[in-house]
C-alpha cells in the first residue's frame, strides 16, 4: 500500500520530464500543422499542373 501523500508532490526529475514532454509535444503538433499545410499545397499544385496539361493538349490539337 502506498504511503499517505506519496504521490501528492512531483519530484524535480518528474517536473523536468513533464516540461520536456510538453515542449516536444508542442513541437510535434507544430510539425504536424506544417505537414498538413504542405500536403494541401502539394494537392493544389497537382491540380494546377493537371489543368495546365489538359489546356496544353487542347491547344496542341
Amino acid at each position: 500500500m502506498p504511503e499517505k501523500g506519496r504521490f501528492a508532490s512531483a519530484t524535480d526529475e518528474q517536473l523536468k520530464d513533464d516540461k520536456w514532454l510538453r515542449a516536444h509535444f508542442k513541437e510535434l503538433q507544430q510539425a504536424q500543422e506544417r505537414l498538413d499545410i504542405a500536403e494541401k499545397t502539394i494537392l493544389e499544385l497537382q491540380t494546377s499542373v493537371k489543368e495546365l496539361s489538359e489546356r496544353i493538349k487542347k491547344l496542341e490539337s
